[in-house]
């Protein structure tokens, strides 16, 4: 039946996803989000379900199985941005509900309500988690499938009433982890080498084992190899055109020099938007587990920390090596099941101290929405609630240009107000500010210049503060929007 109590859990996470949707149904595209899905899914809307006639600044690397879901789902009720967060229930819903399985498998009986109840706390207080769970993009797909790979091979491996219709749900999440986005990959990679590392523990590493383990990631790789073949005979390039925006700078490895300032940049990226406590709690976790761990014991604790541990260093690793922009977003595989690792170490190890121990990661966690320690190579606008505000403001800014007739030919900006709010917004407006490039900005009487928008360089800023002059500003909470005037 399906109101059995078994099925409750089912029902509540469904809630939470549908209450997650509603809560941030006017949050508008951000950042990537505007390209893969946004511009993307209205390409297909637009002109058929053409996936090789994009051109190059479209096909950006990502296959585009999540723009085509999404352009199907416009086809069907509509494009708009209520749409467009009710057709990411379905991964939400997943995400969450894969995280109360590790929790089930995770926590003792003893503890298992508090440690539900302090997770599903610090979950949603997480910035770059509940800032994903608000947009419209590929990350929470990604992670969800992931998760749900994750607990189909623990009820493999522990042989817990393991099905036929487990095993091609298993198979499924693996194929089409790379289809959403290329950073699958190195997620996926590093999933397998830790179902090696576990099984080497437990003892059970063998040739046939071994192939057993790989045989699905494997076919995962060898779909995806023919999905590039296909793509590179049909546009001339393997994964995004090398004269592109998206070829020199977003799939070259990086020199040492630059390697080296990734590392920092990785590092900075785990510390900042509140995660600086979490991550140094992780850091003692860890520690205590490799002190008391017999890694000879089959648990679950044990398998996930195993896959969290690799998986963040495969990840940290793939993007110091690569010369690409580092985002917040790209670690949420790793954020995402921190907070259940730190309720499992607050209620075993500081149960005397949980309620103040949860207190203070929340604390430091929630006033990351209204703090930005590092200015300079902060670009998580999109992984923190501070970004919020930004719907409002840009449309004030849109509206004031509008109504004082300043045109987009003298009004230059530069990414994401370059962009047209048919692609931000899904409105009718085609209305598309002129981008600032190094040689033309002295060419524009009037400038929109925000915080959020991080693309502007330091020639620029410099630029616009000696010629000119502020007309116009918005401001709310620590989003701020600025129109310039040229001083004649």
């Amino acid at each position: 039946m399906i109101f059995q109590k078994k099925n409750i859990p089912l029902f509540i996470t469904f809630l939470l996803s549908v209450f997650v949707a509603i809560v941030f149904r006017n949050d508008c595209f951000m950042w990537d989000n505007v390209v893969i899905p946004s511009a993307t899914a209205s390409f297909f809307y637009d002109k058929g379900f053409h996936i090789f006639s994009m051109g190059n600044f479209l096909d950006c690397g990502h296959p585009p199985l999540i723009s085509l879901y999404l352009a199907t789902s416009w086809k069907i009720f509509g494009r708009n941005l209520l749409v467009s967060h009710l057709s990411q229930i379905p991964f939400v819903w997943l995400l969450i509900h894969q995280l109360y399985i590790c929790s089930t498998q995770l926590f003792s009986t003893e503890i298992k309500r508090w440690a539900l109840l302090f997770s599903l706390i610090l979950f949603f207080a997480d910035t770059t988690i509940v800032s994903q769970l608000a947009q419209v993009g590929y990350e929470i797909p990604m992670v969800a499938f992931c998760l749900l790979a994750i607990n189909l091979c623990w009820k493999k491996m522990s042989n817990a009433n393991f099905k036929t219709q487990h095993e091609i749900l298993l198979w499924f999440s693996i194929l089409i982890l790379p289809f959403i986005q290329l950073r699958s990959i190195p997620l996926l990679l590093s999933f397998a080498f830790a179902l090696l590392i576990f099984q080497f523990f437990q003892n059970k590493i063998s040739i046939k084992n071994t192939v057993k383990i790989l045989t699905p990631f494997m076919a995962s790789a060898a779909l995806f190899l023919c999905w590039l073949i296909i793509h590179f005979k049909n546009v001339g390039y393997w994964i995004s055109d090398p004269n592109s925006a998206w070829g020199k700078d977003n799939v070259g490895i990086a020199s040492l020099q630059q390697m080296i300032k990734n590392a920092g940049i990785v590092t900075i990226r785990f510390y900042d938007n509140g995660h600086a406590l979490n991550v140094l709690m992780m850091i003692v976790v860890l520690v205590y587990f490799f002190n008391h761990a017999n890694f000879k014991n089959k648990n679950y604790y044990t398998f996930l920390l195993w896959i969290w541990l690799i998986a963040t260093v495969g990840l940290s690793l793939n993007f110091i090596i690569m010369s690409k922009p580092i985002c917040h977003r790209y670690f949420l595989p790793s954020f995402i099941l921190i907070p259940l690792f730190l309720s499992h170490f607050i209620l075993t190890q500081l149960s005397k101290w949980k309620f103040i121990s949860l207190a203070i990661l929340l604390t430091v966690l929630i006033s990351a929405n209204f703090i930005l320690p590092f200015k300079k190579y902060g670009i998580g606008w999109d992984s923190t609630l501070a970004h919020l505000p930004y719907n409002q403001l840009r449309k004030n800014a849109f509206d004031y240009l509008q109504k004082n007739n300043i045109n987009a030919n003298s009004c230059g900006t530069r990414f994401p107000f370059d962009v047209s709010d048919s692609l931000v917004f899904l409105n009718s407006s085609t209305v598309q500010l002129s981008t600032i490039t190094q040689s033309n900005m002295a060419a524009f009487d009037y400038v929109l210049q925000s915080n959020i928008s991080t693309s502007f360089t330091p020639q620029q800023i410099n630029l616009l503060h000696q010629n000119y002059k502020t007309e116009k500003m918005w401001n709310k909470g620590l989003v701020e929007i600025r129109l310039y005037k040229k001083v004649h």
